[in-house]
Parts: C-alpha cells; structure tokens; sequence
C-alpha cells in the first residue's frame, strides 16, 4: 500500500510542476524560460559535440566491422572453393571424323 501511495505523490508532484510552468512570467511560460536558458548555456553545446562524436565513432565502427566482415567472408570463400580450372576440350576421333565428311 505504500508504494500506491508513493505513486500517487510523484504524480501529484509532477502533475502540479506542470501545471506552474505553464504561467506566463512576461510574454512567455515558465517552462520557455527554462527551456531557452538551458539551450543557450555552454553545456548544451559541450553535450552536443560529444553526442556528435559519438555518432560519428558508432558509424566508423559500424562501416570498419561490415568491411571486415566482407574481407573474411572473401577469405573464407576463396579458401573453400577451390579455383576451377577451364580444362581443354578435345574432339574425340569419331567427331573428327564426322567434321571432315561434312565439308
């Protein structure tokens, strides 16, 4: 019972921030004053260049292990299958024969 009681608090809780950031404090609410001193702040440029990096790493990785992989498959492949030689097919006596009677 305790923790539906918990429950019910944080919802109160957060229901009544809501609600408070939504006065209008000038020509804009609460919640726009929070917002735009948040984005304008040096962390929020810091948070996004380390963000940027770390797509960036994730990519490299992603593009580095898909080119691995399509060398080892080559390698495997080429170690399997071993290398088929065009052998020389030559006509047997009877089809020699068979080619100098028609001309």
């Amino acid at each position: 019972m305790d923790e539906l009681k918990f429950v019910i608090r944080c919802f109160g809780f957060a229901a009544l921030f809501l609600v408070l950031t939504q006065i209008k404090a000038g020509d804009m609410t609460i919640e726009s004053h929070i917002h735009s001193s948040l984005v304008s702040t040096n962390v929020v440029h810091f948070v996004n260049s380390v963000a940027a990096g770390g797509v960036k790493l994730m990519k490299d990785g992603v593009h580095f292990t898909k080119d691995y992989y399509q060398e080892w498959k080559h390698s495997e492949s080429s170690k399997k299958t071993p290398a088929v030689k065009q052998a020389k097919i030559e006509p047997s006596s009877d089809e020699e024969t068979e080619q100098y009677e028609i001309q």
